[in-house]
């Protein structure tokens, strides 16, 4: 699996732990194409989901912050089941439109999972009933929310029934899985093969139809959303470095803020595995590093250069970036910081880089190293 995407799911029925988790990550066990831009060329990114709940995501002033925009969610998932119109009209479309609003505030993305969970019945007409009438709740719900600029889609069904049918269209009315009408026409069709306990045949070509259509709207939905995210965020990172790069000039320029936003820009690279991207960064961040020679000789006033030893050199530390955003680093701390984090980006990636590179971030710091600790 190359890389992982945060998921946020909202869970106010408390569905997650009861089938829904299972259900969910067993359609995505290969994960999702994330499509991105890189160098001017489109790549598509196999990268697997990682959920986790309103309750544990970070809170909203850190995630406003660019130190941590790489640990964001990509997609805010709503997990909503409703049994009647009027739960619908009472509660449930308040609920999901407030978040909704709030996600649109923020420019997030967004997308709702409907749940179908059949009733335990005692006959068939009870089951075919409440078939019905949870599609009839879907596509209220879909007609509902839509995305406000474009119109499209952004709730797909999911049965965690121990059948797993998830039809997203009904099929015509008066028509068999034969070809043939029945008097009962389309809807006990329907609910006989769509849900648990019903006796349809899972191996019906129409009812496999329907589970494809909708796997591919879930992934539709998804594979939309995540790559929107990380285009947008991407694109957020480059602005925000290109408005402090451009006050490099000046004698008050915040290099170790510079640095922080970029670290985190990397990281956003690193954990969907664009290694090249992340690597191109720490270059960038020790040639800006060269350019600047007013520091040499002065880092931040009143700190002593000190630099690790032994196999500790190897290994960035997060005490070592916890005193870079304090503005409390040894340059030499920095620069071993730097070169071990491009070393490890390094390790990773499996493209073709000249041998010259491998060594020159090294070379660079240990020549940095020398310069602080002799002066």
């Amino acid at each position: 699996m190359s890389g992982f995407l945060g998921v946020t799911y909202h869970d106010r029925q408390r569905m997650w732990g009861n089938g829904v988790s299972g259900t969910f990550m067993s359609h995505f066990q290969k994960g999702i194409e994330l499509v991105t831009q890189s160098s001017g060329h489109k790549f598509v990114k196999r990268v697997a989901l990682l959920c986790e709940s309103a309750e544990d995501q970070i809170s909203q002033a850190d995630a406003s912050n660019s130190d941590n925009w790489y640990r964001c969610t990509y997609v805010h998932m709503i997990i909503v089941r409703c049994n009647n119109i009027v739960e619908w009209r009472q509660s449930t479309r308040s609920y999901i439109k407030h978040l909704v609003d709030g996600f649109e505030r923020q420019n997030d993305e967004w997308c709702i999972m409907y749940i179908y969970v059949p009733k335990p019945v005692h006959t068939e007409a009870e089951h075919v009933a409440d078939l019905v009438e949870q599609r009839k709740m879907y596509r209220t719900v879909q007609k509902a929310f839509g995305a406000r600029d474009t119109g499209e889609q952004r709730c797909c069904w999911l049965d965690i029934s121990p059948a797993k049918n998830c039809p997203s269209e009904p099929r015509p009315s008066g028509t068999t899985s034969n070809g043939g009408s029945s008097a009962g026409g389309g809807a006990n069709a329907d609910a006989a093969g769509g849900g648990s306990g019903g006796g349809g045949d899972t191996e019906d070509p129409v009812l496999e139809e329907l589970n494809r259509k909708d796997q591919a709207l879930r992934l539709h939905i998804l594979m939309d959303a995540v790559s929107r995210t990380f285009q947008r965020r991407r694109k957020k990172y480059e602005r925000e470095v290109e408005i402090l790069r451009d006050d490099m000039s000046s004698d008050s320029w915040d290099y170790c803020r510079f640095f922080v936003t970029c670290e985190s820009s990397a990281k956003m690279f690193e954990r969907v595995h664009l290694f090249e991207d992340a690597l191109h960064i720490y270059d960038m961040l020790e040639q800006v590093d060269a350019a600047r020679t007013s520091t040499r000789g002065q880092w931040m006033k009143g700190q002593t250069l000190a630099c690790k030893k032994g196999s500790a050199i190897l290994t960035p530390s997060s005490r070592q970036r916890a005193e870079i955003k304090n503005y409390s680093c040894s340059r030499a701390d920095f620069m071993q910081y730097v070169s071990c984090s491009a070393c490890f980006v390094f390790g990773c990636t499996h493209t073709n880089r000249h041998p010259q590179n491998t060594y020159d971030n090294p070379s660079r710091w240990f020549a940095a190293c020398c310069c602080c600790c002799c002066c």
